[in-house]
């Protein structure tokens, strides 16, 4: 308030010199607003006081949650780092054991098909001995589409001795016809 407005107030208040004895209660008045004005100030600095202390506590709180959450966010990655490279170990695990399996599957499909020509090799030297062409016939295709598998395998000695078995038998079956048709 500016000196020229503050005469102005106190003309207006007491405009006479009679209203100058009213000067005591009104006096009385004002400092008693001003000590509810100064509680007032007081409470409000208080207020303040516990805001700012109450926020350094909860930022104190958020930071350490953070903190918190950041380790745990870290322990999560560490982990799924973990998980991913066991996933792969067990991936590569299970690669070769697909390739174990197959590898397995192609050696017993292989046996099984060395019994088979063993067998029918066992078969048809019986038909060639006892002369029954047409059943050795059948059995001479069925023996040579089983041979055909063992092509790549026609060094390994037990399938040489097989084929040599073969031939043997073939020229026995050979010279029976023969010798049966010339008669």
């Amino acid at each position: 308030m500016d000196k020229s407005s503050a005469l102005e107030y106190i003309n207006q208040m007491f405009p006479t010199e009679a209203s100058l004895s009213g000067v005591e209660p009104l006096m009385q008045k004002i400092h008693g607003e001003i000590r509810r004005v100064d509680a007032s100030i007081l409470s409000a600095v208080r207020q303040q006081s516990n805001s700012g202390t109450k926020a350094k506590e909860d930022l104190a709180d958020a930071t350490r949650a953070v903190e918190e959450l950041s380790y745990k966010i870290q322990e999560i990655k560490s982990k799924a780092e973990q998980s991913e490279a066991m996933v792969q170990e067990i991936c590569r695990d299970i690669k070769k054991l697909d390739f174990a399996k197959k590898n397995i599957t192609t050696t017993i499909t292989a046996l099984h098909r060395l019994t088979m020509l063993v067998s029918a090799v066992e078969q048809l030297q019986v038909m060639a001995s006892k002369r029954q062409y047409k059943e050795a016939a059948a059995q001479l295709e069925a023996v040579n589409q089983l041979c055909n598998h063992f092509e790549a395998y026609r060094d390994v000695p037990k399938i040489m001795e097989l084929r040599e078995k073969l031939n043997n038998i073939k020229q026995v079956l050979k010279s029976h016809v023969f010798s049966d048709f010339s008669r």
